[in-house]
């Protein structure tokens, strides 16, 4: 019915406007009307108005006669009174099938357009934004231009100044942020201070304070651990809050040093003016050190014992020590003051270990001196402090150095006491050095050849006319291990397979790190571990690795290490390595712990005793 209605409606606009016309013949226009029914939006049509016929001008239907006699204005509201049975059969004879007008729906097209001009202009947004996008950088200072324009500025290790504009936020993790240009989010600082002289959202600073300039416009001002300066003419809209522990801006300079020149490079120390603070906290733990050494001569000796003469239990040791220790720690807080003592036991065994682990640095630096005294230990702890003081400086060396340190130190202490423990019981007494090794160092007997030699008579003595040797100078030729090493070093017990992998680690992070200092290609870095390793055979026997370890190469006919030997085994190194690393895990099963590279160059690696120097 409510269509029927319609339909009624447009004949009677269509009808109303040919007979007002209908008086200029050359008229011939379109009329198109445009019906919405009200409570259906949906319901839009066109229905078009025939063209007027000049021989028909007053034929209205009846209809439309009866509900408005004068054609000039037909009234619209008289439309309901009409019998329904009338539009019926009108709505079906009058329409004519004209087709819709082409311009109007182009025009109705058009609309929806307009209706969603917003969401063009956010897709132009989209596309334009690789244009400007966000600025970041790491370890260095950056300075936005006032004709620049970025999306957002993201600084780690540095300082940021903006002039232009940012779309978004403005970062710094440990540097200052300068902002003067406008920026859409928040300007935040961490581990510095914020100085704003524009519009901004927010102002956060942690670890630092936020001053604001006279053409500050900001929403929210957050300040955690510096003050907040603001201008006069500084505007801030909404809240504040400062959590200051100073009075005044402050000055991060030396830390934000530290985290740009040492720790995003990993290492404790560096050489920067700004890291004298770093180097006087080294020399006060240094101290500390010394002293421990001046009090506990006797258990930090002990402890350089242990590590020379079971290096891999020693590391065993520190690893299960990691590993235990959280659980020990939970299992004592039944405890009131289990956790406590716990906590004092392991500091006072991180700092013995650590000051043991410099005295073996300091001690193998010296040629092996003995230590047991006061004074050796010191000079011995002094020395090996200043030499990984130094260590310390060396990118992401240091930084591996220092944590292994702290643990080995840990594992250390605890490993030497629980040996004296089981020594004190009874259960074992290797604590103290045998006339011919160190303790739990089982050296075999030198062979009759080193017996025979060691017997021999001097040569700078004589013979008298008897037989007998004459009186000379006393000459004491060496005796037990050391003797075996200069006489039969294929004797010696030879070294385990963790024992060598743990050195042949050492190796390859020395010739990585030197490697990456002259830029060299990684694909070159066992080419250049092969090398360094045969250098280092030929010249001492062994490597750094084997030296921090006590293991060195020997040939099994005992002759010196030659330049075929030491280049034979490590061309072999390559075989053993691509085997799947076979000719590695060889050492684990055979008798004379040997690689593939070893037994194809005739060689074997031996644990050397204590006392023999291989530096």
């Amino acid at each position: 019915m409510n269509t029927r209605m319609s339909l009624l409606l447009a004949m009677l606009v269509a009808w109303s406007t040919s007979a007002l016309r209908a008086d200029t013949p050359a008229s011939t226009s379109t009329t198109t009307v445009t019906v919405v029914e009200i409570g259906s939006p949906d319901a839009r049509a066109q229905v078009p108005a025939a063209p007027p016929e000049p021989a028909e001008p007053s034929a209205p239907p009846a209809a439309a006669t009866s509900a408005s006699p004068d054609p000039v204005a037909p009234s619209v509201p008289e439309a309901p009174k009409v019998d329904p049975a009338e539009p019926a059969s009108t709505a079906k004879a009058e329409p004519p099938p004209v087709p819709a007008v082409p311009s109007e729906p182009s025009a109705d097209a058009a609309a929806p357009q307009r209706e969603t001009s917003s969401t063009a202009s956010t897709s132009r947004r989209t596309k334009r934004q690789p244009e400007k996008p966000p600025l970041v950088a790491f370890n260095r200072d950056i300075t936005l231009r006032a004709d620049d324009h970025r999306a957002a500025v993201v600084v780690i290790g540095g300082s940021a100044t903006v002039e232009g504009k940012v779309d978004e936020a403005v970062v710094a993790i440990g540097g200052d942020v300068i902002a003067r240009g406008p920026v859409g989010d928040a300007v935040v600082a961490i581990l510095g201070n914020v100085t704003l002289d524009a519009t901004a959202v927010q102002a956060m600073a942690v670890g630092g304070g936020v001053e604001l300039g006279p053409k500050a416009d900001v929403r929210e001002v957050v300040a955690i651990g510096g003050p907040i300066e603001k201008d006069e003419n500084a505007r801030v809209s909404g809240s504040v809050a400062e959590v200051a522990f100073a009075d005044a801006m402050p000055d991060y300079s030396g830390l934000r040093a530290w985290v740009r020149h040492a720790f995003f490079l990993g290492r404790p120390l560096a050489f920067h003016p700004d890291l004298v603070w770093a180097w006087m906290i080294a020399m006060v733990v240094l101290g500390l050190y010394i002293l421990i050494a001046l009090l506990f001569p006797r258990p930090v000796s002990a402890c350089v014992e242990t590590l020379e003469q079971r290096p891999g239990g020693t590391l065993l040791a520190a690893l299960l020590a990691g590993l235990l220790s959280p659980v020990l720690m939970v299992l004592l807080s039944i405890t009131v003051v289990g956790p406590v003592v716990f906590m004092g036991a392991m500091l006072l065994a991180l700092l013995v270990g650590k000051t043991a682990l410099l005295a073996w640095v300091g001690r193998r630096t010296l040629g092996g001196i003995t230590l047991g005294t006061s004074s050796r230990t010191v000079a011995a702890v002094a020395l090996g402090g200043g030499i990984v003081a130094l260590l310390y400086t060396v990118p992401f060396l240091g930084a591996f150095l220092w944590h292994l340190s702290l643990g080995l130190g840990f594992g250390l202490a605890s490993y030497t006491a629980l040996r004296a423990l089981r020594s004190s019981n009874g259960a074992t007494a290797a604590s103290a050095p045998s006339a011919g090794g160190s303790a739990g160092f089982a050296a075999p007997a030198p062979s009759a050849a080193a017996v025979s030699d060691a017997a021999a008579p001097s040569p700078s003595g004589g013979l008298s006319p008897d037989g007998s040797a004459t009186a000379g100078p006393p000459v004491v030729p060496p005796s037990g291990a050391a003797a075996l090493v200069l006489a039969v070093p294929s004797a010696l017990p030879r070294a385990g397979f963790w024992l060598r992998m743990l050195a042949l680690a050492i190796d390859a992070l020395i010739v990585l790190v030197v490697s990456s200092a002259f830029y060299a290609q990684p694909e070159l870095s066992l080419v250049l571990l092969a090398g360094y390793g045969a250098v280092m055979w030929r010249f001492r026997g062994t490597t750094i690795g084997g030296i921090v370890f006590g293991i060195k190469v020997v040939r099994l006919d005992d002759r010196p290490v030659d330049w075929p030997t030491a280049t034979v085994r490590a061309l072999a190194s390559f075989l053993s390595l691509f085997a799947a690393g076979l000719g590695f895990l060889w050492i684990i099963w055979d008798p004379e712990r040997q690689a593939w590279h070893d037994k194809i160059a005739g060689t074997v690696v031996v644990r050397v005793p204590r006392g023999v120097s291989l530096v």
